[in-house]
């Protein structure tokens, strides 16, 4: 049983005018109130001041410290370990241990009346408005979160890494305030600590560039200009934005005016913190640029761009525009500005890959499209190896800028299963990369070289599953399409909580006429990532394949403010549910959009015309239909349907057309 508050001691000492001060940025340090000094000897038990200093309530029950601190031992065993650790702990605190410590049935906590924790402190001053306030939380900044600790322990290494990014993100608010409050030495000064946080962050070079500017350092101001130049080309092959561009111009011309205003903020009911008036973030991950010398290296920066927008969809507070859409702008020489106003977004997420003799060097960037400020920026360097944990970092670090601070059980959820290989994973992207470009056939040895290679890499045998159906299509071969199943089976077996396992098993079921174990499919790929944008396209094929051509077209309509440039088989899939629900004129106008040469187009479009009474053009199409496929007849669309009338029209059209 724990100790009681109502110890008349405590009582005493508790309300005594200096508090104990424990500081965790930087070097660790407990000191009393008359200034001295009390030693934590033990790395775990730093770790567990700062874990209960940083906790909702300065408190946390046993369960949490053991997983975080002993995540690596059994419940006994950890248990025991608190247990002793607490015991060092009291010792070590001597008098000062009921004025720090609290334990109570299976909490414990610290108690924060009788302390005055430097973490703590500079988040309620950096949320002021007072200059001297703000220079007081400046003075507390000494480093990092608890920059002398390391422990080996995965659940701790979670929880300190997510931790430092939000202190960063609140120092790097507090000495943006300072800097616009300050002038001469002081306002440089404070710009300077801010860029240390991250070069690569324009806000704080504009910063730093205005205060120099400000202070009539011209040459130091056009000079720092030239270094975040120089930083952003090498790192992300980009320029600066306009904004730093015309804040360049504006001391070239003797102009430079005061600091652009902040974006527009509402305060939340019920407090005083502002929040964005934007209540939902819409994303967009343009292509990353391939910096390794070699075109051919590109779908690899296209798979990792690709990725980081589908592991941000899982996340229900973000809206993340489909990558077919964002790499419209591969090439365009458009502003953050322009590409914001064309796809809808507040944010966009740039890098760059980079690879070379065996190593990679990622570099990714989040900004903000209204004001143009780089919010966050990091690169990664390791082995060719490595890849696949750097792209589950990245999405890290941008979900913890945009949402905060996200549940480790969340988090735990959206992580993909380790690939073991990189050659393996190298061939994964390929063969994706080829599925995408409707190349199933190319598509096949790619991923068999794959899982040949790592045979629990559960994406490349769901990739191969959808491959084989597209093979399918055209061999029509029975043998194709079991192989299919295997493949979707094998996906299953190896991580039944990955999205693309259950897509490509509702997929394989569709077109093996399993239709009500395709809806179970669908069900829980949806519900593992509601925002699939890929899923989403496939159900909606096998909406109509059973009927439902209306729920069909408007959960493609669904989709569109997520993906504006849909890619050729959404195109083809809307035409198809206009067609069944005989909206003719709509349906032709939606196939003619796309330029694709496969056999299924000219049908569509062969019934769509004989439907409108435009026989020239339907026998056209019928005869290029037969050139790519000379052995289709029209009762081989019935089986594709559930029950012959849920494609009436097709099949209608198709006969009137001449086709066999």
């Amino acid at each position: 049983m724990g100790r009681r508050p109502e110890n008349r001691d405590f009582h005493n000492r508790a309300n005594q005018t200096v508090p104990i001060r424990l500081s965790l940025l930087g070097t660790f340090s407990l000191t009393l109130g008359d200034g001295r000094d009390t030693e934590v000897s033990s790395k775990k038990n730093r770790a567990l001041l700062a874990i209960l200093a940083l906790a909702p309530g300065h408190q946390a029950t046993r369960e949490r410290l053991c997983g975080l601190l002993w995540s690596d031992r059994g419940e006994e065993q950890a248990r025991g370990s608190l247990r002793q650790s607490l015991a060092v702990l009291r010792k070590e605190l001597g008098e000062a241990d009921t004025l720090v410590l609290n334990t109570h049935d299976d909490v414990v906590a610290l108690r924060p009346a009788a302390l005055s924790i430097d973490a703590v402190e500079i988040a309620r001053l950096s949320a002021t408005n007072e200059v001297e306030s703000l220079r007081r939380g400046a003075a507390l900044w000494r480093g990092e979160l608890l920059a002398d600790t390391t422990i080996k322990d995965q659940g701790f290494e979670d929880w300190v890494s997510a931790e430092r990014r939000r202190l960063v993100t609140v120092a790097i608010a507090l000495f943006e305030k300072l800097c616009a409050v300050e002038d001469g030495q002081a306002a440089i000064d404070a710009a300077r600590r801010l860029v240390e946080f991250d070069p690569l962050r324009e806000a704080s070079q504009r910063a730093l560039i205005r205060a120099l500017a400000a202070a009539g350092e011209t040459a130091l101001a056009l000079q720092q200009y030239e270094t975040c130049r120089a930083l952003l080309k090498a790192e992300f092959g980009v320029e600066p934005t306009n904004e730093t561009a015309a804040l360049r111009t504006e001391i070239t011309k003797g102009t430079t005016g005061p600091a652009k205003a902040t974006p527009k903020m509402t305060v939340a009911k019920g407090g005083n913190a502002p929040v964005p008036s934007e209540s939902k973030p819409a994303i967009a991950v343009l292509p990353f640029a391939n910096l390794s010398g070699d075109l051919g290296r590109q779908y690899l920066a296209d798979a990792i761009a690709e990725d980081i927008g589908t592991e941000l969809s899982r996340f229900r507070s973000l809206r993340v525009i489909a990558s077919n859409s964002a790499f419209r702008f591969r090439d365009a020489s458009l502003s953050l500005g322009d590409v914001g106003d064309a796809l809808a977004v507040t944010h966009v997420v740039r890098g760059s890959v980079r690879q070379a003799t065996g190593r990679l060097r990622l570099s990714a960037q989040l900004s903000d499209v209204a004001t143009g400020t780089t919010i966050w920026a990091e690169h990664f360097d390791g082995e060719d190896l490595e890849l696949p944990t750097f792209q589950d970092r990245i999405v890290a670090e941008i979900a913890a800028i945009v949402e905060g601070r996200i549940a480790a059980e969340g988090a735990e959820q959206t992580r993909r299963r380790p690939i073991a290989s990189w050659t393996a994973y190298d061939y994964y992207l390929k063969g994706r990369d080829s599925c995408l470009r409707y190349r199933d056939q190319d598509a096949l040895p790619f991923l068999e070289r794959a899982t040949e290679l790592d045979r629990d890499n559960a994406s490349a045998f769901a990739w191969m599953a959808i491959a084989y159906v597209g093979n399918w299509f055209f061999d029509r071969d029975r043998k194709t399409l079991d192989l299919a199943c295997s493949a979707g089976k094998r996906a299953l077996e190896i991580d039944d909580r990955e999205v693309r396992c259950h897509h490509a098993m509702a997929w394989v079921s569709m077109w093996q006429r399993q239709f009500g174990l395709a809806a179970h499919h669908w069900e829980i790929a949806l519900r593992l990532n509601p925002a699939d944008v890929l899923s989403k396209y496939d159900k909606a094929s096998w909406l109509s394949h059973t009927g439902r051509h209306a729920e069909s077209l408007s959960l493609l309509d669904s989709v569109r403010d997520r993906d504006p440039f849909p890619p050729a088989y959404a195109i083809e899939q809307r035409g198809n549910a206009l067609l069944l629900l005989g909206r003719f004129d709509e349906a032709l106008a939606e196939y003619n959009k796309s330029s694709d040469n496969v056999y299924w187009l000219h049908a569509f479009r062969a019934a769509t015309y004989a439907q409108l009474g435009r026989m020239a053009e339907a026998t056209a199409e019928v005869s290029r239909l037969l050139a790519l496929k000379p052995d289709v007849r029209s009762a081989d669309i019935v089986e594709f349907y559930e029950l012959p009338e849920h494609c009436k029209n097709w099949l209608d059209g198709l006969r009137k057309a001449g086709l066999p």
